[in-house]
């Protein structure tokens, strides 16, 4: 019987939903991160599965690599130099085109195993991963956050470990993130650090959330100083300090935000079918897509999968701060409609502004769609939509004012962009029962795609397209979409 402490000789032969390796030892299964199928290996069981009927373990020693291992890019995330190596880059010793390949068969698995489709499907078998270019600087990641230690260092966490281990360049991140040399500083009183660099000319925003019980207000100034002592001369930055979030049920107000230098938001600029550019204002905390070509290849691939027409209706859940509206308000035109959904007050606020006679998220096409923005779970604003009654957190932006109830009559088409654990089971039941002529998911986590996929099926809903794209290199995540049409 395998224990925790145990090491020994192991031959992984294929790839799980994870990031690990799956290998056997005496009959037992034991899934090995940091390695690649087909390798021996030797390794050091870490932790045993539920009931013992598996072990988790990590690499000790590569004994017969594959031809797909690499020297890892980032010494502080490889497995084989340090003992700790930190998160963000767990697939960063394969090689780029093994990459591609093993998530290929991720989304294949899960939706065999969980989405109950056959293998040798036409679909299945032709399932294409798309691989995005990274900038010129060799980046692609435009948010990053570090973890702040005791002594105000930034640093990451390590695999499902506590410690925050000391960083500083990041190799995934775009050159406007690095430049800041944010680890020069001295983060006291502040518990993560985020940042954003646009794709517009806006300067990068940084988002400090504060420790628990300090309150923003007072510590702008030692925040600005240690801006300044980092930043290199000339360089632009915005600054915003958060307050720590609140968990559970605590009376008292809430510390406001505080901004330090610069703006509060930034600006996104997207490239929209027919080549129009649009703009989006993503405020501090505000969702965006991370990868910097992500937003062009999702807008243009998800309005040319919804195939929508001229003065249709088409629905966009969990909509972020309208990325992907802004493309389906470009295929329905000025007859049509679309109603986004997002749960985000700072998201929300962002898409009706975007869509705003303010905003700059239409295109020419789109001047005078009706486009409906609600603040809201999607569960609930389907509930909503079904008993013909409105909530009070709605506004419409067609040029002409606000409006404040949903769209009246079913869909043509459903988009959702569900976060990483999926839509569920009643948003699915919902979605179905809306009854739109097709179905677009958006998924990051093949899993919740599988489980979707299967409750979809429940209701006579097939997979008829599906595309991959892998916009989180040298990591195990991946995007995927599905088109479901009715059987």
């Amino acid at each position: 019987m395998i224990e925790p402490g145990d090491e020994f000789e192991i031959v992984t032969d294929t790839i799980a939903h994870g990031g690990a390796c799956v290998g056997r030892h005496e009959g037992q299964v034991v899934f090995v991160r940091d390695a690649v199928p087909g390798e021996r290996l030797r390794v050091h069981i870490d932790s045993m599965g539920k009931g013992n009927r598996f072990a988790h373990a990590h690499v000790i020693e590569v004994l017969e690599p594959s031809p797909s291992r690499r020297t890892h890019p980032w010494p502080e995330a490889d497995a084989l130099l340090t003992p700790q190596p930190v998160g963000g880059a767990d697939y960063g010793h394969i090689l780029p085109d093994t990459q591609t390949r093993l998530k290929k068969q991720v989304i294949a698995e899960q939706l065999t195993r969980l989405g109950r489709m056959d293998p040798e499907s036409d679909l299945l078998r032709g399932l294409v991963v798309d691989a995005l270019d990274r900038t010129p600087d060799g980046g692609w990641r435009t948010r990053v956050h570090w973890a702040v230690d005791d002594t105000g260092r930034l640093g990451m966490h390590p695999y499902h470990g506590a410690d925050i281990l000391p960083v500083q360049e990041l190799p995934f991140a775009v050159e406007a993130i690095n430049a800041l040399h944010l680890w020069e500083g001295e983060w006291r009183n502040i518990q993560r650090v985020d940042v954003a660099a646009p794709s517009s000319s806006d300067p990068a925003l940084v988002v400090l959330t504060a420790a628990e019980g300090i309150i923003p207000e007072e510590i702008v100034d030692d925040v600005d100083v240690e801006l300044a002592t980092c930043l290199p001369a000339g360089q632009e930055v915005s600054a915003v300090i958060v307050p720590a979030p609140v968990s559970g049920r605590q009376r008292g107000e809430k510390p406001e935000s505080q901004l330090v230098r610069g703006t509060s938001e930034v600006h996104e600029a997207v490239t929209a079918p027919g080549c129009e550019k649009l703009m989006f204002r993503v405020g501090a905390g505000g969702f965006w897509q991370n990868h910097a070509k992500a937003p062009d290849w999702l807008m243009n691939t998800v309005a040319e999968a919804s195939g929508l027409e001229p003065g249709q209706t088409a629905w966009d859940l969990y909509g972020g701060a309208g990325l992907l509206a802004a493309g389906l308000a470009d295929r329905v035109g000025e007859r049509g409609t679309v109603w986004t959904v997002e749960g985000s007050p700072v998201t929300a606020d962002d898409a009706a502004h975007n869509f705003s006679p303010e905003g700059r998220a239409r295109t020419s096409g789109a001047r005078d769609t009706e486009v409906v923005v609600t603040r809201s779970g999607v569960e609930q604003a389907l509930r909503r939509w079904a008993a013909g009654n409105g909530g009070p957190h709605h506004a419409r932006s067609r040029r002409g004012g606000p409006r404040a109830d949903v769209p009246q009559g079913s869909p043509d088409v459903v988009v959702l962009d569900p976060p990483r654990q999926g839509a569920g089971r009643r948003v699915v039941e919902a979605i179905a029962g809306a009854e739109p002529s097709r179905i677009v998911y958006v998924a990051c986590d093949p899993a919740a795609l599988g489980r979707d996929a299967g409750f979809l099926r429940d209701h006579g809903w097939e997979p008829t397209w599906l595309r991959g794209v892998d916009m989180y290199p040298d990591t195990h995540h991946v995007e995927t979409i599905v088109v479901f049409e009715k059987g």
